[in-house]
């Protein structure tokens, strides 16, 4: 991804079902290998599914256990069980961390969507998440 300018980047809707390991991207079905959770009242979703879909990309340091977040001219770095992150170098603090579930890494789906540009919508009678840019 370009860290230039956010310009050129996919508009997309993406859904996740608590619980289901597919998501839909534009209308179209596509398997996850792992399910998003809410935990103590966070949503917490494999974040390299969403950011394909929206032009970005996303690293791990499995020796620091830093994931590094990519979309346009935004660089988000989160460490594994830390509250504090970097946003573009600056260091914010946020209410939850990012978390592993069966040697998967799991990050607060608000957080890193909203640090990004994209909006994030719950419905509640269908435990369904709604991203989109």
């Amino acid at each position: 991804p370009s860290l230039s300018s956010d310009a050129g980047l996919p508009d997309a809707t993406v859904t996740m079902t608590m619980g289901q390991k597919s998501m839909t991207v534009n209308g179209t079905k596509k398997a996850i290998d792992v399910t998003p959770l809410i935990k103590n009242g966070s949503t917490y979703v494999p974040i390299r599914y969403v950011l394909d879909a929206f032009g970005g990309g996303a690293g791990w340091n499995a020796a620091a256990k830093r994931i590094m977040v990519l979309r346009g001219s935004k660089v988000l770095d989160l460490t594994l069980g830390n509250k504090e992150f970097l946003l573009n170098g600056k260091r914010q603090s946020a209410e939850v961390a990012p978390l592993s579930l069966n040697g998967r890494t799991l990050v607060p789906l608000r957080l890193v969507s909203e640090q990004l540009g994209l909006s994030v919508k719950w419905a509640q009678e269908t435990k369904t998440v709604t991203i989109e840019s």
